[in-house]
């Protein structure tokens, strides 16, 4: 078994058997094209990843692995993320346009903190995951700073009217 070598010269391809001489890659090729070709790696023909700043290798779509959604499929996770929350990307957008466009608290027109979108807020007592919602009890889109606000301090009425005396003093 260790004397199995591919007899095509340049060829590295460790076979776990050899048919005519060839490695099965040089065998294939050379059963349907007529010539045994070039020894070259399969991904080595796909190049590196379409991303900009990305030196990886690609795969058969041009994207690397991390990237294949942001090639191929960009608004998959941002479906399933919103899924999760009751809505679909129709309803975000649908809501997004009713609040024009901005934060439902302070009226920023950015998300924030490099987020590219507005997160959904609910009532915290009407359902018991944070992750997963009825549906029903969406209080509007928020940007990072009011929705990490509220969480902080669990959507304390009380709370937040502390914060608002010790301000005023």
């Amino acid at each position: 078994m260790d004397n199995l070598k591919c007899s095509v010269k340049g060829c590295d391809f460790v076979p776990k058997r050899i048919v005519k001489g060839l490695c099965i890659r040089h065998y294939e090729r050379l059963r349907k094209t007529g010539d045994v070709g070039v020894p070259t790696k399969k991904s080595d023909s796909w190049g590196k990843c379409k991303i900009d700043s990305c030196e990886k290798k690609a795969g058969p779509t041009g994207a690397c692995r991390n990237h294949w959604h942001t090639v191929n499929n960009p608004l998959k996770s941002r479906k399933r993320s919103l899924k999760r929350k009751g809505l679909s990307l129709q309803q975000y957008t649908e809501l997004l346009k009713q609040q024009n466009y901005v934060c439902k608290i302070c009226g920023v027109k950015e998300p924030g903190h490099q987020r590219k979108n507005f997160a959904v807020d609910h009532d915290h007592l009407c359902c018991e995951s944070v992750e997963d919602t009825c549906g029903n009890c969406f209080r509007g889109l928020l940007c990072t700073r009011c929705n990490l606000v509220l969480g902080q301090v669990d959507d304390s009425i009380e709370l937040l009217t502390k914060m608002i005396k010790y301000l005023n003093k």
